[in-house]
């Protein structure tokens, strides 16, 4: 058996095809123009869908296989020159019909990325690579067909199924270089929870949406691209960050949160608020078990000066400090603007997510809010009466209700959008931290 194209790397995956060269093999098989597709039985319910265009021999598989092409592919190439009577001249199926219109427009796609506007060596970064590019495009088509085949088992289903069924589509996400995608589905795994199907349908809603926006949407604008690129996991160079234009400011230390991280890393956020502009900055600093984090340890409510650079963004958030400094003067937290009620919470939100789209959270200081208890839950409630729930991941009930209890107290955390996490108190014009905050496991959505 000879090699059908030079893009093969290897004779063990025609070794691995040859069983499959026959059509019992397979559920459907058809062809149109240059591309065949073809389901091929699997060791579960669902079929793999596979397709090869013919002349430039791209080729798609939503099997857990790192290897392209993998033992389909190859199998129905050979199928199809050993045979091309078996193959149907009918209406492609939705997923063969949406991988031969990526194929198709590949090619003038790409000056699209390439063409994006042009800034002046001040705002110029670096875009990843047509390879990556085109990397990330491939996984995402076959997330989604992972994801389509998986949601038509319905949910209580899919509830049910073990860690390691999500970690094929983690591996296959990781193998598309898109590793922050891949570590949100890693994390809505482990927090999967019989009795809470919204929380697992809020999170495949977020992947989904990701996914979507990838593949429909070629961005023209710098910020929205940025954005996209950050959620994907293509991160800048922090050398490119400190070149950036910065602000010079009084920054007050708010609080952090410890997040999990891809194996043995583990990720702290933390949060600072500038007096003078007004605007919060987030520090992530990423660490193995074994190292130190990269920003000395700093108590909560300590003021540093500093410089800060930030992220490319339509709503800058994420930052590096320079110069950092001390100071010895005392920080007035009246010019901490907080929120009065969770209407502008929610408003602000909102704009926030119209601008940037792929938004995690939003710091906010909530002033004069009341814990509530709710059986085993806590709330908060504004001076409207309105209520919006915690994170059921805080920990650290009891210690704010020490704090505030049913009296109105200031609390900064971070909003998601569906829950409020408490990072800090803010009391007798001190800052202070909710210590289990700090130890906190949180969904990155």
């Amino acid at each position: 058996m000879s090699t059908p194209h030079p893009y093969l790397a290897d004779d063990s995956t025609l070794e691995r095809a040859a069983p499959l060269v026959n059509p019992a093999k397979w559920r459907i098989l058809g062809f149109f123009e240059e591309q065949i597709w073809g389901e091929c039985q699997s060791s579960g319910a669902a079929p793999y869908r596979v397709s090869v265009a013919m002349q430039s021999f791209q080729n798609s598989c939503n099997c857990p296989s790192r290897l392209r092409p993998c033992k389909h592919c190859v199998a129905l190439l050979l199928l199809f020159l050993a045979n091309n009577a078996l193959f149907e001249t009918s209406e492609q199926p939705d997923w063969a019909a949406a991988l031969f219109l990526k194929w198709q427009t590949k090619e003038t796609s790409k000056p699209a990325m390439e063409q994006l506007p042009v800034q002046s060596a001040e705002t110029d970064w670096t875009k990843p690579s047509e390879k990556r590019l085109y990397n990330i495009q491939d996984g995402f088509l076959r997330f989604n067909i992972w994801l389509e085949d998986n949601l038509s088992m319905g949910l209580a289903e899919l509830l049910n199924k073990p860690i390691s069924y999500w970690q094929e589509a983690a591996r296959l996400l990781t193998d598309a270089q898109a590793g922050a995608v891949a570590e949100k589905v890693r994390i809505t795994a482990k927090h999967l929870a019989p009795n809470k199907p919204e929380k697992l349908l809020n999170s495949i809603g977020h992947l989904a949406f990701l996914a979507d926006f990838w593949l429909s949407t070629s961005p023209t604008e710098l910020e929205t691209a940025y954005d996209l690129w950050a959620a994907i996991g293509i991160s800048f160079k922090k050398e490119q960050v400190l070149e950036k234009n910065f602000c010079t400011d009084n920054w007050l230390f708010c609080g952090y949160v410890l997040d999990d991280a891809p194996e043995t890393m583990q990720l702290k956020r933390s949060w600072f608020y500038g007096a003078k502009t007004q605007k919060y900055a987030c520090f992530l600093d990423f660490k193995h078990n074994s190292e130190s984090f990269e920003l000395e340890p700093t108590p909560i409510g300590t003021v540093m000066q500093a410089n800060a650079h930030f992220y490319p963004s339509a709503y800058p958030l994420r930052a590096l400090f320079s110069t950092i400094t001390d100071t010895s003067k005392a920080y007035d937290l009246a010019l901490w603007q907080g929120f009065l009620s969770f209407e502008e919470l929610l408003g602000a939100f909102a704009k926030a997510f119209v601008l940037q789209p792929f938004l995690s959270c939003l710091p906010a200081l909530m002033r004069n809010v009341c814990l509530l208890k709710n059986g085993f839950s806590y709330l908060l409630v504004d001076k409207e009466q309105l209520i919006i729930p915690l994170s059921d991941r805080f920990k650290a009930s009891y210690e704010l209700w020490v704090h505030g209890g049913e009296q109105p107290c200031h609390i900064f955390g971070e909003w998601n959008g569906q829950e409020f996490l408490p990072i800090g108190v803010v009391e007798d014009n001190f800052c202070l931290p909710l210590k289990k905050a700090s130890e906190l496991r949180n969904l990155p959505f």
